[in-house]
């Protein structure tokens, strides 16, 4: 398959419509691809000349181990890709496949330790590298070129995806289902307590975290303008705004940002995921086994189409379970095309949104309906609006941590 443009659901945006299976194909197909063209390099030296696209490759079109080709030469996996030469040595592996553009070491990240209590992980602050490695096998292009972030807080993250007997406990409607119709007819949520809840929205999950917050007396963290309808079935808003400076300083229940997100299911690791490197396919949209993702994650292979019970599979280094596969986590941030060259610190700390229908969400993780090159660690889904729903679509909560008292003593 070749490089595409940002895709969008193909329905209109108004109301709570569920998303059609052709649709979610289609953003299914733009998760995969990072919203743009995929870049596959596999060359290991400079270009002789320093040209871009100065020809293909050894494999060239034919999908070989691509290398020094230009736009339109195939990388390791084949399709359309950009070669080591495409960008004008931005993404070639002739140089450090780890390293951002722009650092400012030292850059440490603590080893992640397991420390989990009542559902909920303590995830310890430091500096990572966020996005794909220049060379990782599937990477989007330009969307997750790697960049440095720095979080300054500790916060809890959800063990689990927030489950279905969660969402109902606060009187809200689940509305956990399958799809009716189209390629995909049959597939989507398992329905039981400890399944994952589905066909949740950006802005229905920041309400039920509200709504926790207010549960366990604790400060809500966003501001939902003009809400009117029923949760799980009209809901509707005309524009959210975090309740302090900073969502990173407020004590209640909250999304993670992306940042957060990726930090947290990295878990130390720089692989495309946390079990390692995926298995290059020759079409990287093809529903293949893949040794990394089977012990960790539910995606196409082994999950039947369906999502499943919580915390079947093994958790990352902190402690969580299905950051990949299983439902399509949405997270606070707005889709970008790019993350810029940083250094960041506590990167998109401030959540806002005027209630327009084009001011796309991010889902991370992929879903149990996916192939492996949408569930790398470094993948964002763009197509999510704040209030489009699907079958497989849910999240997870998080918190900050408290700073600890101050010591009263003279």
């Amino acid at each position: 398959m070749g490089s595409t443009t940002r895709r969008r659901p193909a329905r209109a945006l108004a109301g709570w419509v569920a998303l059609s299976a052709t649709a979610l194909g289609a953003v299914a197909h733009a998760c995969a691809r990072g919203g743009e063209g995929t870049a596959r390099p596999g060359g290991v030296a400079p270009p002789a000349s320093g040209a871009a696209g100065a020809g293909a490759g050894a494999g060239g079109a034919t999908g070989g181990q691509g290398g020094g080709g230009g736009e339109s030469s195939a990388g390791a996996g084949g399709g359309s890709s950009a070669g080591a030469a495409g960008w004008g040595g931005d993404a070639g592996c002739w140089r450090d496949p780890l390293q951002p553009k722009v650092s400012a070491l030292p850059c440490d990240q603590p080893a992640p330790s397991p420390r989990c209590e009542g559902g909920f992980c303590r995830v310890e602050p430091g500096c990572f590298v966020m996005g794909a490695p220049w060379c990782e096998w599937g990477r989007a292009k330009y969307a997750e070129d790697p960049v440095q972030v720095t979080l300054t807080r500790a916060f809890y993250l959800g063990q689990y995806e927030v489950t279905q007997a969660e969402w109902e406990s606060l009187g809200f409607v689940n509305r956990s289902g399958v799809f009716p119709d189209g390629a995909w007819a049959g597939r989507g949520d398992c329905i039981a307590p400890d399944c994952p809840v589905g066909n949740v929205a950006w802005l229905e999950a920041l309400t039920y975290a509200n709504a926790r917050s207010r549960a366990e007396g604790l400060a809500e963290c966003y501001e939902l303008i003009g809400c009117k309808g029923e949760i799980g079935v009209d809901y509707l808003c005309q524009g959210v705004r975090s309740t302090g400076e900073s969502i990173y300083a407020c004590p209640g229940y909250r999304l993670p940002t992306g940042a957060e997100w990726e930090y947290a299911a990295r878990a130390g690791t720089r692989t495309a995921t946390y079990g390692g490197d995926l298995t290059p396919i020759p079409d990287s949209a093809l529903c293949a086994l893949d040794p990394a993702l089977e012990p960790i994650a539910w995606y196409c292979n082994n999950s039947g189409g369906m999502t499943h019970p919580v915390g079947q599979l093994l958790p990352n280094g902190w402690g969580l379970y299905d950051m990949l596969g299983n439902a399509m986590e949405v997270v606070n941030d707005a889709d970008q095309p790019r993350y810029g060259d940083g250094p960041h610190v506590d990167f998109n700390h401030v959540v806002s949104w005027d209630g327009g229908p084009y001011d796309f969400r991010q889902g991370r993780g992929g879903t149990a309906l996916l192939w492996a090159e949408a569930l790398r660690v470094a993948d964002r889904c763009p197509a999510a609006p704040p209030d489009a729903t699907s079958p497989t679509g849910g999240f997870r909560l998080a918190r900050t941590v408290p700073p600890a008292p101050r010591d009263a003593s003279p």
